[in-house]
């Protein structure tokens, strides 16, 4: 993986644990923000200055100024994008409500109780003069002497020794293509209601537009087959479930928000026209989906040895260099 992008923000996380002396350095917010940060602060709530900077341009670059639910939707996404995860019971409040609540004892609400000492961020929208309150937290990588895909089987799911020989042998076709330094957990369910296979990141935010890692993976089968097998798992890496292919211009949005904010540096990688564009893939067709995402690789894409992606809809195979490719594009190590 390349590290260099996350580093910076995990920097960025620890020079903001270190006081508020970080929370004033943050340039370009409105005033109350600044000081309603300075209160949280003190009351043991984290704020994070690069988040609250995303949020000022989300603000400052909304189509509709004066529309509090696609400049906090908008918001929220960005976010999601770099490895943040919306708080439990995420709520607005109107800056009378602040403004009352810090005429309270220790300045701040006891509606945020809860909040204390955990990790949190502000979004100020001043056209409505409201503020929203986000949770985050940085998810441990796990580290490894090499890339490797760890397979646990659902308890309540049978597999004949001859099964789980054919899932190994469809982990290993591209266990053995990358050489990244880190852990991907996969459970295999037996699910007889699904027309073939299915397959949903849990845990881990892909920071699909920076470095993608995906830390566990649910896969569901109906049956085993060595291809089946070897789509799915195209999947759990990320092909068609990063968050490029569910929300087709939040990339474009955070590059162009990068260019204010030098904490954020994100890939070129793009969905144009239905299809996939990086530094090394030049246009992958992709399939759009009923949801409006692009799930797959088009039976239709071939590389130069005339192979067709693993993840293309029905069953896959060995992966080729066209999911290599979107896979280095997405921050991975290619052997």
């Amino acid at each position: 993986m390349k590290h260099g992008n996350l580093k910076m923000i995990l920097l960025t996380v620890l020079l903001t644990l270190c006081g508020s002396v970080w929370a004033n350095a943050c340039e370009g917010l409105p005033d109350e923000v600044s000081k309603l940060m300075e209160e949280w602060e003190q009351a043991g709530v984290k704020t994070d200055c690069t988040v609250n900077q995303l949020m000022a341009w989300t603000v400052s670059h909304a189509p509709n100024k004066g529309s509090v639910g696609p400049i906090t939707t908008e918001g929220i996404r960005l976010l999601n994008a770099i490895g943040y995860e919306n708080a439990q019971n995420l709520q607005t409040y109107s800056q009378a409500n602040f403004d009352a609540w810090r005429k309270k004892e220790n300045g701040v609400s006891t509606a945020f109780a809860g909040w204390k000492g955990s990790q949190a961020t502000v979004i100020y929208i001043p056209e409505a003069k409201q503020y929203v309150l986000v949770q985050y937290r940085e998810h441990p990588k796990n580290e490894s002497a090499s890339f490797n895909i760890k397979v646990e089987y659902d308890k309540n799911s049978s597999f004949s020794e001859e099964e789980r020989k054919q899932i190994d042998e469809a982990v290993d076709w591209w266990k053995d293509r990358l050489k990244d330094k880190f852990e991907l957990t996969v459970e295999i369910i037996r699910d007889p209601s699904i027309n073939a296979g299915g397959t949903t990141l849990v845990g881990d935010v892909p920071r699909s537009c920076m470095d993608h890692q995906p830390g566990y993976a649910e896969i569901r089968l109906k049956s085993v087959n060595p291809s089946l097998v070897s789509h799915e798992i195209g999947h759990a890496l990320g092909i068609g479930t990063a968050s490029i292919f569910k929300n087709n211009n939040v990339c474009s949005r955070l590059a162009e928000a990068s260019k204010d904010i030098p904490e954020i540096s994100v890939s070129s990688a793009r969905m144009e026209n239905g299809k996939f564009f990086g530094s090394l893939s030049k246009g992958v067709l992709m399939v759009k989906d009923n949801d409006g995402s692009y799930g797959h690789v088009s039976a239709d894409a071939k590389d130069e040895d005339g192979n067709a992606s693993a993840v293309q809809p029905g069953l896959g195979g060995k992966p080729s260099l066209i999911d290599l490719r979107i896979l280095e594009d997405l921050g991975y190590e290619i052997k």
